[in-house]
């Protein structure tokens, strides 16, 4: 062995102590941060397309009953025409007139059928989605139940989920 003199230079690096185990806990904290906040976002956003979709149930619901009263309606007219044929003793070119009348009524007839039955489709269409987006928002909302309760971001993420499904619980 041997020895020898030297000097510490001026712009020597700092040492920095630390603890690892502390290091990669705070590490974890971090990721399971960001992924509370991913499924938070990923909740939002189910909630949102499920609204969207009852919304747009509703819209097909009103236009399922606007066309199933436009067809009572063309019913009864066309009974009307059909009595007003039967009593009274009409021209030929009154029948011809009549039969035209009918058979364009008939057609409106048909072609609103077709749409309450296109609009049916439709709104099962919405039914099974909103029927997986509730599943979806339900197996989101069984992991934010795993969670630990006395996490802070758990309690905002349950009311935040309480008040976006309009459960209020005061």
């Amino acid at each position: 062995m041997f020895a020898m003199e030297g000097y510490i230079p001026r712009k020597a690096q700092q040492m920095q102590m630390g603890n690892l185990e502390k290091e990669e806990h705070q590490e974890a904290q971090q990721l399971k941060q960001n992924l509370l906040q991913s499924l938070d976002e990923q909740l939002e956003e189910k909630e949102r397309k499920i609204k969207e979709a009852q919304e747009e149930l509703a819209t097909l619901h009103n236009k399922v009953a606007k066309a199933e009263q436009q067809v009572l309606k063309v019913t009864e007219e066309l009974k009307q025409i059909e009595d007003a044929v039967s009593q009274k003793k009409v021209s030929e070119v009154e029948k011809d007139c009549f039969r035209q009348q009918l058979s364009n009524k008939i057609r409106f007839v048909h072609q609103l059928q077709e749409e309450a039955l296109e609009l049916e489709r439709q709104m099962q269409k919405q039914r099974q989605e909103m029927a997986e987006k509730e599943k979806e928002v339900e197996g989101l909302q069984s992991f934010l139940d795993s969670l630990d309760p006395k996490d802070p971001r758990h309690v905002s993420v349950d009311i935040s989920s309480h008040f976006k499904t309009g459960c209020f619980l005061f």
